[in-house]
């Protein structure tokens, strides 16, 4: 595909450079400005005129321009030529021919349409007799707000006839070009080309609405009483062009990250269009839009391809492929302007920059066409990556529902035979009080150490539970109005060695908004954690208070045991022990459970330590 748009784009080139002008039977041109828009023909006729390339000397005030045409009679045997004048939006032409020993006067332009038969599309025609001619000079007088030149050819019969076919072929070709670019920015669009190939669409439909202005089909066939009407829609395409292919370079850009600096630009940009088109409900055109439109397409490209120079573009390929033929298009843009500026004669073309904007939009397709195929390429990766992560996920949702079946079936078969051995030793611990103190008082310890691991394993299996609750999400906060001391009372009141438990409370009545039963939970695990890993027979201490903003905070405070310090960073980590701890029971899931908790009631837990004690600490709004 790639090859068959350049060898189309070289064929393109071929036509246009061969379907040169007809050569004219004018010999000499010249231009004279009047600024005072005061001058009558006589007058003018005695000005001096410099040399004319069909630039009309544009300037930010309104003037009238004068044009002397010298012919060569003698350069046809026909007595009958055709002044063939263009652009068709110019406002008003006055042709000044001399017959008899005085001047007839013709008008032509936007102001005067009239259908003119045999007349090349978009060009302006004046019948010229050579044998009534009283002496070799036209003289042109051109009132403008809306042109920038004006093409002037005096052609015999033949000529003109060449002329026909030639601007026909261009006309055809260019519209036929626009409408492959147009049929492919759809195809592009519905292959995933998203905004990219939307404002690629949008250009191309403004062109092609443009061309035709520019060819007069709308001045002749839609508005040919309503001159102003043609000139609106083609300054409403002009601009809306305009302003499409700003949006289209910063679309291009967008996945590529855009240099901070090119995005504002193109915001200014695209105000400066917008107050243009609010500006034609009031004035068909403002000569500080023409200028500020001239120096767009004549810089912008470069611009484009400063920030294209910025962008990341990761493939080094595809890199030098954007960057090349964006240098190509500024640099066919820029040649097909140079009769704009007055450096050359302007001859075949209908808008200066119209061919050469024409070859930037088949590279900017190829360009365009490109970076949809990497972005629909990068979309795949992507969609494959997430495909993956979701396998991934069910595979891993499926295993955490199998541990928690098994969980579930281990809980079962665990707790029964936990239930019935607490029981049977309290039978024989009652059994053991009939009995002599000398004579049970070892069965009673022995006794006591079997309830002890029955409540330690009970505590295991709790835990379990709970953490699966929270893997499978099973848990939901259901926060109330409770007082901490009666929760803490609570608990206390439930731990296996209580005595060594002192609570501190700031006040009897403080109360706290949170899920009383998860609440209990976190402080459960903080106490069973101090009492298990806490230097034997030491305090533990447990203060709560709430500050002045409202902030409740509980600490938990014991001494440093035999399982010595634990590592900050990873005491809240599931499973994790202490390298002094694996002599101790427990199972590295009570901390876990509670940094877990914790995250569900917006709550925060810390550890701080000094060589002495360790401080567990959680915070939340009282």
């Amino acid at each position: 595909m790639l090859v068959n748009r350049l060898l189309a784009t070289v064929f393109l080139s071929l036509i246009a450079c061969c379907a040169q002008a007809q050569s004219d039977l004018i010999r000499e041109r010249g231009i004279y400005v009047d600024e005072t828009r005061s001058l009558g023909l006589q007058d003018a006729i005695d000005k001096e005129f410099v040399p004319y390339t069909g630039v009309l000397k544009r300037s930010l005030t309104p003037s009238i321009r004068w044009i002397r045409l010298t012919i060569d009679t003698s350069a046809t045997s026909e007595q009958l030529a055709m002044l063939v004048l263009g652009p068709h939006y110019i406002a008003e032409i006055a042709l000044y021919e001399r017959h008899n020993g005085e001047w007839l006067r013709r008008v032509v332009g936007d102001r005067h349409p009239a259908e003119q038969v045999g007349c090349p599309f978009g060009q302006y025609c004046f019948p010229v007799r050579l044998n009534q001619l009283d002496n070799s000079e036209l003289y042109l007088r051109v009132e403008t707000t809306n042109g920038y030149y004006l093409t002037a050819k005096l052609l015999d019969q033949l000529a003109l006839n060449q002329e026909n076919t030639d601007q026909a072929l261009s006309a055809g070709l260019e519209c036929g070009v626009l409408l492959a670019l147009i049929v492919l920015s759809v195809l592009l669009y519905f292959s995933g080309g998203g905004s990219l190939a939307s404002y690629f669409l949008m250009t191309q439909i403004t062109a092609l609405l443009l061309t035709f202005s520019v060819l007069g089909v709308y001045a002749r066939y839609l508005t040919p009483e309503t001159a102003w009407l043609d000139n609106f829609i083609f300054n409403t395409a002009y601009i809306t062009r305009l302003f499409f292919s700003a949006l289209l370079s910063a679309a291009f850009l967008k996945n590529l990250n855009i240099p901070r600096w090119y995005s504002k630009l193109v915001l200014v940009v695209l105000v400066v269009f917008v107050a243009q088109l609010c500006w034609l409900l009031f004035e068909p055109v403002s000569l500080y839009g023409l200028a500020f439109n001239f120096i767009f397409v004549t810089l912008w490209p470069v611009v484009w391809l400063v920030a294209l120079c910025q962008a990341d573009i990761k493939m080094v390929l595809h890199r030098m492929l954007m960057l090349s033929l964006a240098t190509l298009m500024v640099l066919m843009l820029w040649a097909d302007m140079v009769p704009a500026l007055g450096l050359t004669q302007v001859d075949r073309m209908l808008v200066p920059g119209n061919f050469g904007g024409l070859l930037v939009s088949i590279f900017m397709s190829i360009l365009v066409a490109s970076e949809i195929r990497i972005r629909r390429l990068n979309n795949q990766g992507a969609l494959t990556n997430l495909a993956q992560t979701r396998a991934r996920n069910e595979l891993e949702h499926q295993k955490v529902k199998e541990r928690s079946m098994m969980i579930d079936m281990l809980t079962h078969e665990l707790k029964n035979p936990l239930a019935a051995m607490r029981m049977a030793a309290g039978s024989l611990k009652m059994t053991l009080l009939k009995l002599p103190q000398v004579q049970t008082f070892e069965a009673n310890e022995r006794i006591g150490s079997m309830i002890q691991a029955i409540h330690s394993m009970d505590t295991v299996i709790e835990r379990c539970v709970q953490v699966d609750s929270l893997d499978q999400k099973k848990i939901t906060p259901k926060p109330q109005e409770l007082n901490i001391g009666d929760v803490l009372q609570d608990v206390v009141r439930q731990a296996t060695k209580a005595s060594r438990i002192k609570i501190q409370l700031d006040s009897p009545s403080m109360h706290v908004k949170t899920d009383p039963d998860l609440f209990a939970v976190v402080v459960t695990n903080l106490i069973d954690n101090a009492l298990k890993y806490s230097a034997p027979d030491t305090p533990i201490i447990m203060t709560a208070k709430v500050d002045g903003s409202g902030l409740f905070s509980l600490s938990i405070e014991n001494v440093v045991g035999a399982a010595g310090i634990p590592d900050s960073a990873s005491v809240f980590s599931r499973y994790y022990r202490g390298e002094h701890a694996h002599s101790l029971p427990g199972t590295g899931l009570g901390l876990y459970l509670v940094k877990s908790i914790c995250d569900m009631l917006d709550a925060t837990v810390s550890c701080q330590h000094s060589s002495e004690n360790i401080v567990f600490s959680v915070t939340l709004k009282s």
